[in-house]
């Protein structure tokens, strides 16, 4: 570790009774470090994972992970009362991070849907169709209800 060697040089350049005792306070840091903690797993993208992160496995449904552990990331089924929950186990290289859609995914989509409307009247019911459906997604997306 960077700081541990800065460290370890520091103690160095004092003197030789500190240069031991800096350097045997380095390696018990080392060591408390790697039986206490463990580097986050990477997603697909390289991103590291974190408990309470929305991912996706191949694209499906979002889940929240609720545990990590080396190599596998952890989410558990909504449960009914009285049941027991099921616990999902992911390699975390095969998820990514969930990218909720944004307004502007709505209106790309929503003038693109727009643009293979026929000009004809007889499908005038399309465009309400679409304007409808992508008018529900933007107030969901603000949070309003009408």
């Amino acid at each position: 570790m960077e700081s541990i060697d800065k460290l370890r040089e520091y103690g160095h350049e004092c003197c030789a009774r500190i240069d031991d005792a800096v350097h045997d306070l380095a390696d018990a840091i080392e060591a408390e470090i790697a039986e206490r903690y463990m580097e986050l797993p990477l997603d697909a993208d390289g991103v590291p994972v974190n408990v309470g992160d929305k991912m996706q496995y191949h694209g499906g449904e979002p889940f929240t992970v609720c545990a990590v552990a080396p190599g596998v990331i952890h989410t558990w089924a909504a449960m009914k009362l009285g049941e027991r929950s099921t616990t999902y186990h992911y390699a975390p290289d095969q998820c990514t991070h969930h990218k909720p859609r944004t307004l502007e995914d709505v209106l790309d989509e929503f003038a693109s849907a727009y643009d293979q409307i026929g000009g004809e009247d007889d499908e005038h019911w399309k465009y309400l169709e679409i304007s409808k459906r992508y008018a529900d997604e933007i107030r969901e997306l603000l949070g309003v209800d009408a």
